[in-house]
């Protein structure tokens, strides 16, 4: 993990005067809005489901679950669920799971309930940093740190009656944030896994 003064470098030579709390707060935040956008933090997991119907994931106080993003029950593609489209499905009866919903931030649900004991159900998930996070991972800071720093510096700018204060630098930098998105958004698509199409019983 790089910690949040890895960045100090790119954001407090431009924020005089700017203390070093209030930067970590800004780039916490940053790095949260980032990688719940452009999806650039994944982890793998697994589980082996027991015919129960929710089932908990692995985290720890530096990441939140934000997300799956594709999912599979023994090798066959998981259609990833809304909890709207999840609601009536809790009526079926159980048998081979077709989708899985992220109930909140540490379960999952599969629908309907497995009927069968020992399904391998394997996910990637989308991470994001917890609000009391001490930095990103080491990836993602050398891929995107700038980035992040952008970001940083445009809710720092945007605060009043500040030295650093300054409306038309924080655009500036959010619109590059915002163009950091989009193209990290399309690395992933490009060089990553493509998404599994979702499981026909659901369409």
């Amino acid at each position: 993990m790089k910690s949040w003064n890895a960045f100090y470098d790119l954001v407090l030579p431009d924020l005089p005067t700017c203390p070093a709390e209030a930067a970590d707060v800004a780039l916490r935040m940053s790095a949260i809005e980032f990688c719940r956008r452009a999806k650039v933090w994944r982890e793998q997991q697994q589980f082996v489901t027991t015919a129960a119907q929710s089932y908990p994931l692995t985290t720890d106080t530096e990441k939140v679950i934000h997300a799956i993003e594709a999912a599979t029950c023994n090798n066959t593609p998981l259609r990833i669920l809304t909890a709207a489209e999840a609601a009536p499905l809790i009526l079926l009866s159980a048998g081979t799971p077709g989708g899985i919903l992220l109930s909140d931030p540490s379960h999952a649900k599969l629908y309907p309930s497995p009927s069968t004991a020992g399904l391998i159900v394997l996910m990637e998930l989308v991470m994001r940093p917890a609000r009391t996070a001490s930095g990103v991972p080491d990836d993602v800071f050398e891929d995107y740190s700038d980035d992040i720093a952008a970001k940083a510096k445009a809710l720092l700018m945007m605060s009043p009656r500040k030295p650093y204060t300054d409306v038309n630098a924080a655009a500036v930098n959010n619109g590059a944030f915002e163009l950091a998105i989009a193209n990290a958004a399309v690395r992933k698509t490009a060089h990553g896994r493509s998404r599994p199409a979702p499981a026909s019983r659901f369409r």
